[in-house]
């Protein structure tokens, strides 16, 4: 969403606790700063959470001002005029953003006045001596950075690490200020940059789930050559673009998937290939979910309608070249109001070896939904590996991002890292779903789950008495914590050995199976009482009729007196 003025005009606008007039424009993914001018100065604190930034920049003369919020935001740039335009900022919180440099902070320190700067969530801050720099370049004005009180004795060896004794900067401070990002813009992509290595990124060994692609797999999969034969395209062109590029800087945070969407983008395919008989068939789907901040989680999917897909593949051999494919908007808005309103739309997803021109043209229809969709991509499996079991899920996730060259602008993709996030309802569903469901009866089912109960508590069991066993013999370090914790354990146990537990525990067996004997015999005695009341009432009955028939046999009506007469 652009910052218009009907936007500024519509935002809220309201004293805060701290008696400030404060500017909401929070969640509006707003790209950039613009139209500020309009607001006439009339703000001390102007709220940007939760939005699209990606440089501190465009800001008008706002004397007023003292506070700016810009958490959660995408911001790797700060303009070196941010001192002219807000010259009393006080406080600026840039937590969860995409500065990566120290030189580029040094904008900070024309600001005179500030004290207050948060740079938590931020690249810059794995950098060396990030904590340093930042407070001798924002001099004696800064005095809490990232919740943390500066101190004089900091000021001092930060002093005296960047600057010598004659007053000039150390050979320190010069290569770190030559060393400023080479996007100034905060682009999040660097055009021709060089390929990201496996082990960049901790935690993503080459093989975990979610990690993004090495040198050698970028370059096998974005060969189309092993896919499909580019002589069939539209005009005999090539539809597989070199659309990926370098993404160090993230726009996303956490992207979860859970089990769900993975198994709806798998059945969606199988079906496909069963009714179209095609070995790669084009598919296309929502991905809905939720999103807090720059985390996404995603919950489930849907399948959206294509105009003239039927036959198509992944290559996208059977769309008019003249038309481009085009999304059926209506179906999707829909399906989403109707069957899925409390989820966000995210993103979708499709089935081919690499992102193509086809995906960019795809990926612009959804901006409407979402500023960056996410796209998710199931990749064909090598004939080699399909007989083998996979370490990996076939899938990538990708950012569609915008690259200026030659002064024009074209879409392209970079690849983010994800995991899946399951829950114990999808675990226990995934696993039943893997075993099959059968018919077995119910003892059947209890006592597999006993029996399942029973051999995870004794292998945790036989762990603990090993590790135990490993440090008495000296060949294992001793973890005091862990020890103590296993004290507490044992502790809390019932002393099952001790003679007046036993006598204790009989004692009170004992009045549990003396009540449970006295209740049943009561309930026993009342069932008999029941049956001997109905036993005299009825038996009672039986006898007053019998009496009054008699009676009425004998002398009760003419023809029976008559009968007796004769």
């Amino acid at each position: 969403m652009k910052l218009t003025p009907e936007v500024l005009a519509a935002a809220q606008s309201y004293i805060n606790p701290l008696k400030d007039r404060e500017l909401n424009l929070r969640g509006h993914k707003i790209p950039a700063i613009e139209n500020l001018g309009v607001t006439h100065d009339q703000h001390d604190t102007i709220d940007f959470t939760d939005n699209a930034l990606t440089s501190l920049s465009n800001l008008p003369r706002l004397h007023r001002l003292h506070t700016l919020l810009l958490a959660s935001n995408r911001i790797s740039h700060i303009a070196p005029s941010i001192a002219t335009s807000a010259p009393r900022l006080r406080t600026i919180v840039l937590t969860n953003n995409l500065i990566t440099e120290l030189a580029d902070l040094k904008p900070l320190g024309t600001l005179k006045h500030l004290e207050f700067l948060t740079l938590l969530g931020n690249p810059v801050r794995e950098k060396k001596h990030y904590r340093e720099w930042v407070i001798w370049t924002c001099a004696s004005s800064l005095r809490v950075l990232d919740f943390q009180r500066i101190k004089d004795k900091e000021r001092k060896s930060c002093k005296a690490l960047f600057v010598t004794a004659e007053g000039l900067p150390t050979a320190l401070a010069t290569s770190i200020e030559e060393a400023a990002s080479a996007q100034p813009t905060g682009l999040t992509f660097t055009p021709g940059g060089e390929d990201i290595k496996a082990d960049e990124r901790p935690g993503q060994k080459a093989g975990a789930a979610g990690r993004l692609m090495t040198a050698e797999e970028r370059a096998r999969r974005g060969h189309p050559v092993p896919y499909f034969n580019p002589a069939s395209q539209p005009h005999g062109q090539n539809i597989f673009l070199r659309s990926i590029v370098p993404s160090r800087q993230l726009s996303f945070g956490f992207i979860d998937v859970h089990p769900l969407p993975i198994l709806n983008i798998s059945e969606h395919l199988t079906r496909r290939k069963l009714q179209t008989d095609q070995e790669a068939p084009f598919i296309i789907g929502a991905l809905i979910g939720t999103q807090t901040g720059r985390d996404i989680e995603i919950v489930n999917t849907f399948e959206l309608v294509l105009r003239g897909d039927q036959n198509a593949t992944y290559d996208g051999s059977a769309l008019s070249a003249d038309a481009g494919p085009k999304i059926d908007h209506d179906f999707l808005t829909t399906r989403h109001k109707s069957v899925f309103p409390a989820l966000e739309f995210l993103g979708w997803y499709t089935y081919a070896p690499v992102p193509s021109q086809l995906h960019a043209d795809l990926s612009e229809q959804f901006n409407t939904y979402t500023s960056s969709p996410l796209l998710l991509m199931l990749t064909p499996t090598p004939k080699e590996a399909q007989g083998s079991q996979l370490e990996t899920l076939p899938i990538l996730a990708f950012e569609p991002t915008i690259e200026i060259k030659d002064r024009k602008s074209r879409t392209v993709f970079a690849e983010v890292s994800w995991r899946i996030q399951t829950g114990e309802a999808e675990r226990i569903a995934v696993d039943w779903t893997a075993r099959g469901g059968g018919g077995e009866d119910d003892l059947t089912s209890h006592l597999q789950t006993q029996r399942a109960a029973y051999k995870m508590l004794h292998d945790r069991i036989v762990v603990l008495v090993q590790y135990v066993a490993d440090t008495l013999d000296s060949k294992a370090p001793k973890n005091h914590e862990v020890l103590r914790a296993l004290a507490a354990l044992v502790a809390s146990l019932p002393a099952s050995e001790s003679s007046a537990f036993r006598d204790e525990f009989s004692t009170e067996y004992a009045d549990v199976q003396l009540t449970t004997y006295l209740s049943s015999l009561t309930k026993t005695a009342s069932v008999l009482n029941d049956i001997v009341d109905k036993h005299i009432l009825i038996a009672g009955r039986g006898d007053e009729a019998g009496r009054g028939s008699r009676r009425r046999g004998m002398m009760g009506g003419p023809m029976g007196s008559l009968t007796g007469m004769e």
